[in-house]
């Protein structure tokens, strides 16, 4: 075949892939979509079961403690994920630029947050 008739079936060949690639990704953006607000969905219904559930069981007031104690957890939690994140991104940027002073003081700087 001539260069220009290879070169015009590359072409075409190269527009049903991306319209394939791109019907694909829409039908899979749909698909998740639904899935995640079918997770929402049930996520909700869970707790507000759940509430109900360990409301009954251990009265107003214990379940006051409860409550507190789980939101200390979940503030610990969120403190610890975003320190960590946040180490690991200030470390890499040190690394990147050779200054291993920066990353001396940023890891006692982490320790001494952790430990207390």
């Amino acid at each position: 075949m001539p260069p220009s008739k290879v070169t015009a079936l590359f072409e075409i060949m190269q527009y049903g892939v991306h319209r394939i690639l791109t019907m694909q990704t829409a039908n899979r953006v749909a698909i998740n979509t639904i899935v995640q607000y079918t997770r929402l969905v049930l996520n909700l219904v869970i707790a507000l079961v759940s509430v109900r559930i360990i409301l009954n069981s251990l009265g107003a007031s214990d379940y006051g403690v409860y409550d507190v104690v789980g939101g200390v957890i979940t503030l610990l939690g969120f403190l610890n994920s975003s320190l960590s994140q946040t180490s690991i991104r200030y470390l890499s940027v040190s690394l990147g630029e050779k200054n291993l002073t920066h990353c001396d003081v940023l890891l006692t700087t982490v320790f001494g947050c952790i430990l207390l």
